[in-house]
């Protein structure tokens, strides 16, 4: 509390506007009044601001946590939703032209047809082969990107003090990817094993202990015959070609971003309204939709040779080759080995081999996904007003008492 009774927090700011001077005359009754009126003010003010989560509702870390939550949940709905086309979508990237059995390939025409094919074969488990594992990877990994790059961006734009331009976005987002993928590797690696393996594939006698109820590879199962590999070099297998597709999501939401501001911006001016309105469920789906398939396309070689990458297998001395370990033996251990054997064995369109199956996926996923975070978002900054609203009322009534 200050001389004036004021308390300390705004005693430089509110109470050196409302405030008299100190002066060595004795103030007047009503002056008196006045003084003790204004106090009150004074004081109920600073116990709002004091009492409002204003500081904390809007900082980055906090956005950031909003942001990421509603990512994290948006990911799931959609990862789960589609996943029986995220099995045929990876089966159909890692098979090679000169090796595929040409049945199959008539069979499986099309991602849908290609999922028809997997129910036939394997049953409703075989479509949802390496579920937990993607699971744990959605949730991570999306919880990861959004979290950074929502925390990055706002950090850049408060610096610039202005919103970013699209260099600036590229590179937050590109930073943010680089971070998630660094932590979240080992789990795609886990996961990429899992959708490839049909239920009837055995590394070895020992592996049954480490298989789950429906003759499947467990979690536990996977990551031990990966580590066999090479040590734990192996869940990092494809770094620099999952490096290289940071550019993914970074060209993705950049995209979204200015599509999104533009249409803010039109729908402002088409209304004549001062506040910027969020996106409805349509809008974010289309935009989205728009964004990922550009960058599917630009990205689409680098990201065939990831999935070829993790899904060979390394010979481990003493185990008995397996006839889909030996189907991918050959592709070579680098990025550019595996993209010059995919141009040997395929010519030119091999590189563009199961790209229409990649872009149906991760499409209608990457839409499902930002429709669901965007509508999460805007609700649960909703209920955040209200609740900073309902508090503000309380703490003057506080103050006065």
């Amino acid at each position: 509390m200050d001389t004036c009774g004021c308390p300390s927090r705004v005693s430089q700011l509110a109470c050196g506007t409302l405030c008299p001077p100190s002066r060595n005359i004795r103030p007047t009754s009503a002056r008196r009044a006045a003084t003790s009126s204004q106090h009150s003010l004074v004081r109920a003010l600073a116990a709002r601001s004091m009492a409002a989560p204003s500081s904390s509702a809007t900082s980055p870390a906090f956005k950031a946590f909003v942001d990421a939550s509603a990512g994290a949940m948006g990911a799931l709905f959609a990862a789960v939703l589609l996943y029986p086309l995220d099995v045929a979508k990876t089966r159909r990237q890692v098979d090679v032209a000169d090796q595929q059995d040409a049945a199959r390939r008539k069979e499986a025409r099309n991602l849908l047809a290609a999922v028809w094919l997997i129910y036939r074969r394997e049953g409703a488990d075989g479509l949802f082969a390496g579920l937990s594992s993607k699971v744990a990877h959605t949730v991570s990994s999306n919880f990861a990107y959004f979290y950074w790059y929502s925390f990055l961006k706002a950090a850049a734009e408060r610096q610039a003090r202005a919103p970013i331009t699209t260099g600036t976005s590229l590179l937050v987002a590109s930073a943010a990817g680089a971070l998630n993928m660094s932590m979240t590797l080992p789990l795609e690696m886990i996961n990429t094993r899992a959708q490839i393996l049909p239920s009837d594939d055995e590394a070895d006698a020992d592996a049954d202990k480490d298989k789950d109820q429906d003759g499947r590879r467990s979690m536990w199962g996977l990551a031990k015959e990966i580590y066999a590999e090479d040590g734990l070099l192996s869940f990092w297998k494809g770094f620099i070609p999952s490096l290289v597709l940071v550019s993914n999501p970074s060209i993705n939401y950049t995209i979204f971003d200015k599509l999104k501001l533009q249409l803010q911006h039109s729908k402002m001016a088409a209304t004549n309204a001062t506040r910027v309105s969020s996106l409805t469920a349509l809008e974010a789906f289309i935009l989205a939709a728009i964004a990922k398939a550009v960058a599917t396309i630009v990205t689409y070689p680098v990201i065939r040779a990831k999935v070829l990458m993790q899904a060979q297998k390394k010979q481990v001395a003493g185990q008995q080759k397996t006839s889909h370990a030996h189907h991918h033996a050959e592709m070579g251990n680098s990025m550019l080995q595996v993209l010059k054997r995919i141009g040997e064995l395929e010519g030119p369109s091999g590189y563009f081999k199961g790209c229409s199956a990649q872009l149906f996926n991760t499409v209608l996923k990457s839409a499902l996904l930002v429709m669901t975070k965007e509508q999460i978002t805007k609700y649960t900054m909703r209920v955040l007003y209200m609740l900073r609203r309902d508090a503000a009322p309380k703490a003057i009534e506080a103050a006065k008492a």
